[in-house]
């Protein structure tokens, strides 16, 4: 998909849709200093008559009728000016993609110079391109039938600040990146169970380091029980299709001095096991691979910007099914790190697979900065709702810089306290802890699971997201079933720990590694 700057005036600009921002209050004619008097006193009418209000996510569309260049306008509600935020013209313009690609335009300009100016025009051009292509995400429809998706054939940016073309060539990109791997995440957390097992997950990450060049390493069944990785082989053991564990490195000219540890939960379809979950939405739980998902969506962006950085993504992956071989309540593993879990019930297995997989981190990598990301516990949802990602760290500038990150990015975080009161409840009578107490805290109660796999040198920080993984109301640019939610965040935190800017580096050299340009090609006009 070609995508254009262009410092023509609005009138001259030509395309199926002008997509313009209006705040509350705010006028229109204006913007369009050459057209015909009738056409500006029409536009400021619609305001005046109340039939366009600037109200946040609200959507008009009006045809121009040839009076300029444009066959539509598209005027875009962003609300009181007071309480504008670049979250609020993602949603905006996420509904706006949509409802234009429902009435079949192809060439759409968006309009820089009618979005408030609290901002940098990157921030603006960076959040227009996330929520656009965000909100345009649909999953591939698995049908007998050949299906014609509707797509967008061009956009173009109109700035009529000229000198700044070549820094919001940058912000484009790296916006493209942000919710091109934000859909790529997506989709492989709305897979059906049955295309994407823990296999085909690792020849996913075997597809992305040989696209972006990066070192990979799966390690089989066989190679686990050499290694000893008995909790992640417990949890697979009842499935037909054996565990992988995938090891992605991606280490940006020469790495940053210090590195970092992602860790995601790949439990390909969760049933439960033998402490099998209610018939009632089962389906959904294809998405408990959400947090190995991230993890690879956010290397493949780091390839993708040329992040001058060093991360190793870590993702356990098993299927969790109930059968003769399963196993069972009561009984008794050791760990990749030598401690003993009694298994309670068979349903917390992802803190299983994330023990040995941050043992694995620090006693073969030898690294001491991990961040964990798992649909962990759905007791996040009854802390926390459906919006707020539950936190927990050992390091307060580990948590700062996440909390920052969400906040660039439209999401939120709290922070969870991790007592170590509760780390009684977590005793067993046979073993050195079990996996589960039965006792409300239940989403505490996981995080000092792991935490007591963490060594005291280690910074460490626990993303349970199984309150905000999947949804199945979407509105603005999160899309029906898997949200995405988190890897933006997660990849603004990691270029601010590595001190860079998120636009700092050209996307010219990351191109070699990837297509995604080669659909967004950048002209100026």
């Amino acid at each position: 998909m070609p995508l254009m700057i262009s410092a023509q005036s609005l009138e001259k600009i030509e395309s199926d849709a002008l997509i313009m921002g209006i705040e509350k209050g705010s006028s229109l004619g204006r913007y369009f200093p050459n057209a015909e008097p009738e056409f500006k006193e029409l536009l400021d009418r619609l305001v005046a008559e109340k039939e366009v209000n600037g109200e946040q996510e609200e959507i008009t569309i009006v045809h121009t009728f040839e009076k300029i260049k444009s066959k539509r306008l598209v005027i875009v509600g962003l609300g009181n000016a007071a309480q504008f935020n670049l979250d609020r013209l993602r949603k905006s313009v996420a509904i706006a993609g949509r409802k234009l690609r429902q009435i079949h335009c192809k060439r759409i300009a968006i309009s820089l110079d009618t979005i408030p100016v609290s901002f940098s025009r990157e921030d603006i051009a960076c959040a227009l391109m996330e929520g656009f292509f965000m909100g345009l995400y649909q999953f591939p429809k698995i049908s007998g039938q050949k299906t014609q998706e509707e797509k967008i054939d061009q956009i173009i940016f109109c700035c009529s600040r000229t000198a700044q073309h070549n820094s919001l060539s940058h912000a484009i990109y790296i916006g493209s990146v942000l919710a091109d791997v934000t859909n790529f995440a997506r989709t492989i957390a709305n897979s059906p169970g049955n295309f994407m097992t823990p296999n085909m997950m690792a020849q996913e990450a075997l597809a992305l380091a040989k696209q972006y060049n990066l070192n990979c390493r799966i390690f089989d069944e066989e190679d686990m029980k050499k290694m000893g990785m008995n909790l992640v082989l417990a949890v697979s053991q009842g499935s037909e299709n054996p565990p992988r564990m995938i090891v992605l490195e991606y280490n940006g000219n020469g790495g940053y001095s210090k590195p970092v540890a992602l860790v995601g939960k790949g439990v390909t379809f969760d049933s439960g096991g033998i402490s099998l979950k209610p018939g009632k939405d089962m389906h959904k739980m294809k998405a408990d691979r959400t947090g190995g998902a991230i993890a690879m969506a956010v290397i493949k962006a780091l390839a993708m910007m040329n992040a001058q950085m060093h991360l190793v993504a870590v993702i356990p992956c098993v299927e969790n099914m109930p059968s003769g071989k399963a196993y069972k309540p009561g009984d008794v593993f050791t760990s990749y790190s030598g401690k003993s879990v009694e298994i309670l019930n068979t349903d917390a297995e992802g803190r299983l697979i994330l023990a040995d997989a941050i043992s694995y981190v620090q006693k073969d990598l030898k690294m001491n900065r991990i961040i964990d990301v798992a649909t962990l516990t759905g007791g996040a949802l009854s802390a926390l709702g459906p919006k707020i990602i539950a936190a927990f760290s050992n390091d307060d500038s580990l948590y700062k810089l996440f909390e920052e990150g969400c906040w660039h990015s439209g999401e939120y975080c709290w922070r969870m306290p991790l007592y170590m009161e509760y780390q009684d409840m977590l005793k067993s009578d046979v073993a050195d802890l079990k996996n589960l107490s039965y006792q409300p805290p239940s989403t505490i109660e996981g995080a000092l699971f792991l935490q007591s796999f963490v060594k005291k040198d280690t910074k460490w920080m626990h993303l349970d997201i199984a309150s905000v993984d999947y949804t199945d109301s979407p509105s603005g640019y999160v899309t029906k079933g898997s949200t995405g939610i988190g890897i933006r965040s997660l990849l603004r935190m990691l270029m601010h720990l590595s001190e860079q800017d998120l636009y700092e580096h050209p996307p010219y050299q990351a191109l070699q590694y990837g297509k995604l340009w080669s659909e967004y090609r950048l002209e100026y006009c």
